[in-house]
């Protein structure tokens, strides 16, 4: 039995590769198995390339060396993604293009148009499309009336009109599970970054739009407290 332990990184972060390294170790201490590290750098930095952790001191030294795959280096590999039927590959198109176009939401659109079209085109399951465009719709965010514009026109689109899950249903469930997916996942999010989460920020977090659920989102790798981030 191997472990894998996988650390995804929007912002360079000075204490990531002891983060790293703490969790490698807390994996090892409990199950007492091989643990595999690989850090998925998202940040925006070229030059940021972490692949080790090290501590010396009084003759006594600590390395940990784990494998770290750069987002940034696939910008030389959109055909390779957008021609993928992989869906990490899909996910990693999305990732880059949401950098791409932070203050270009007209291009974004165009961008998330394709990539929402091509999911059918790829032959992905009826569940595979509604769980691969909760993050699509996530990570390539579009103003409320470009939104709406984007459902309308790929419900009447051929390959919209093939989609299983371009009902009025569909979309109220995917609505509902994205919020809920993206709660859970900003609240294991906080746990992980400043240990327990109390329970009024839970309760914030599980009944709040998805909005709020993104501007927290955002703010969760700079801020250094809780406080910070629901002020």
């Amino acid at each position: 039995m191997i472990l894998i332990h996988v650390e995804i990184q929007g912002d360079r972060d000075s204490e990531f590769p002891e983060r790293m390294y703490i969790c490698r170790h807390r994996a090892y201490e409990r199950y007492r198995k091989p643990v595999v590290g690989l850090a998925i750098l998202a940040d925006e930095e070229p030059g940021w390339r972490v692949s080790e952790y090290r501590l010396e001191m009084f003759g006594s030294e600590v390395i940990y060396r784990f494998n770290t795959v750069k987002l940034l280096d696939y910008l030389k590999r959109l055909p390779e993604l957008e021609a993928s039927d992989n869906p990490f590959a899909i996910v990693t198109l999305a990732h880059l293009r949401a950098k791409q176009t932070k203050n270009r939401m007209e291009e974004r659109y165009q961008h998330r148009w394709y990539i929402t079209r091509s999911l059918l085109k790829h032959g992905f399951s009826h569940q595979e499309i509604i769980d691969l465009n909760k993050f699509i719709e996530w990570i390539l965010s579009l103003p409320p009336k470009d939104e709406k514009r984007f459902w309308e026109e790929l419900s009447n689109c051929e390959e919209g009109q093939k989609m299983p899950y371009i009902t009025n249903a569909d979309r109220v469930k995917i609505q509902f599970g994205e919020q809920k997916g993206k709660a859970e996942m900003l609240l294991d999010l906080l746990q992980d970054r400043f240990g327990l989460v109390p329970e009024p920020i839970q309760k914030q977090v599980v009944s709040a739009d998805l909005n709020d659920i993104n501007i927290w989102a955002r703010k969760i790798f700079k801020a250094d407290s809780l406080q910070a981030i629901f002020h």
